[in-house]
């Protein structure tokens, strides 16, 4: 059993924003030969992500670097495309089926049919 103020680092899974802003967590002394990706998120730690020379994938948050785990950062940042592709895909089907609305055809006129009262006299 995993104590609970441990659960949101170990067991969380990597959330991962592409292209994100990483000046909130990065300061000068950490932008040295590292390629920031995005920002990533595991439990309620919130981070940029960044791969230095040797391919590790790291969690940087000012002066402080931690180390992710190379499988779940690739499966994260592959589900990470996939949003952005269906993204674009859905804004994409939203521009192209834009078209204007065609004029509506007038109602057909109402025809009531009144039927002739007959009186039979005796």
């Amino acid at each position: 059993m995993v104590p609970d103020e441990f659960r949101n680092t170990v067991m969380a899974k990597l959330i991962i924003k592409l292209g994100c802003d990483i000046r909130l967590f990065a300061t000068s002394r950490t932008l040295r030969d590292i390629q920031y990706l995005g920002s990533v998120q595991r439990g309620i730690e919130i981070g940029a992500l960044a791969i230095n020379a040797e391919g590790t994938y790291l969690q940087i948050n000012g002066d402080y670097t931690k180390a992710l785990n190379k499988s779940q950062v690739v499966s994260a940042i592959a589900k990470a495309e996939r949003r952005l592709e269906r993204r674009a895909m859905s804004a994409m089907s939203n521009v192209i089926a834009f078209e204007p609305a065609p004029k509506p055809t007038p109602p057909a006129p109402v025809v009531v049919i009144v039927k002739k009262r007959r009186v039979i006299a005796r």
